[in-house]
């Protein structure tokens, strides 16, 4: 297998996992408005906007075991912008080794920063979603 077809491999593996995090939070969260963005013209922009409890905020999802979960330059610097302008933006790992909900902040260096664990089911998407509430 060659390197490139490895790593489309793991690329729609990743697409596939972000998806089930994604329908596990539909699923879960019935009360928030949810705005999916596949984007091909803006590079970097986030997969999810969530309007929850009043609180508006941006969602990476990534469901990978990666130390600085894949980020692209693209997605930091997009996230950087919209947080020097008062937004706010997590990124929500589902790990696949841990078997984990991670939820991190990117820190104004552009390092990930975990504010929360807890378990990869719906009670633990009920827990991100008000820890972020909170943190508003």
């Amino acid at each position: 297998m060659t390197t490139y077809s490895h790593n489309y491999k793991l690329y729609l593996m990743s697409k596939t996992n972000e998806s089930k995090l994604y329908n596990l939070i539909k699923k879960t969260i019935k009360t928030a408005h949810f705005t999916r963005v596949e984007s091909y013209t803006i590079n970097g922009i986030p997969d999810l906007n969530c309007v929850y409890k009043g609180s508006e905020f941006w969602l990476e999802l990534k469901a990978n075991d990666i130390k600085n979960c894949n980020l692209s330059k693209y997605q930091i610097n997009w996230i950087l912008q919209h947080q020097q302008h008062g937004g706010l933006v997590f990124i929500l790992n589902k790990t696949l080794s841990q078997s984990a909900l991670k939820l991190y902040t990117l820190d104004a260096c552009a390092e990930l920063r975990e504010v929360l664990c807890t378990t990869p089911d719906a009670r633990g998407v009920i827990e991100v979603f008000e820890y972020i509430i909170k943190a508003k």
